[in-house]
Formats: structure tokens, sequence, C-alpha cells
């Protein structure tokens, strides 16, 4: 008989530095949605995670991505810019 097997925890602890104002503002937005701090982070985290295609919604498992999805930043079009006359 040997040891039972070790089970995955449901989380595991990670530590982060942010700014004072970043980390005010998330206290901020987690008072407003009635939670802790850590459960706001995760549920951030996590919904951007399943956003870009990093995590499954429903067993919240790896996809298998080799990279995020491509996003479009602020003031970029999503557009491909037009040929100018006399490019190639």
């Amino acid at each position: 008989m040997g040891r039972p097997p070790l089970e995955t925890p449901k989380s595991l602890p990670v530590s982060l530095r942010l700014p004072p104002e970043v980390k005010k503002a998330a206290e901020n937005a987690a008072r407003a949605d009635v939670r802790s701090l850590s459960s706001y982070l995760e549920k951030v985290l996590t919904d951007h995670l399943i956003d870009q295609g990093w995590l499954n919604e429903y067993g919240l498992h790896y996809i298998g991505r080799t990279s995020p999805r491509p996003t479009q930043r602020d003031g970029e079009s999503s557009k491909p810019n037009p040929k100018k006359k006399g490019d190639r």
C-alpha cells in the first residue's frame, strides 16, 4: 500500500505587485461587485483568459493555444490599411 494520490487543489496562491492606484481601483471595483479583492481579480483574469481563448468557459481547462488572439489597440482600425498608389 502506498500513499494515496494527491488531489489537485482548487486554487493556488499567486503573489503580485500593483501600483497603489491600480490596487485602490481594483478594491473599489471588488466592493461594487460585492466580492473580496482576491475573488474579483480571479474573476477578471478568468473572464479575460476565456475571452482570449486560453481557457474553456465550461471546464476551465487549457485549450492549447500557442499564442494569444490578436487584439485591437485603441485608435487602431480592425480593417486592413488600403494600399496607397505606388505601394506593392
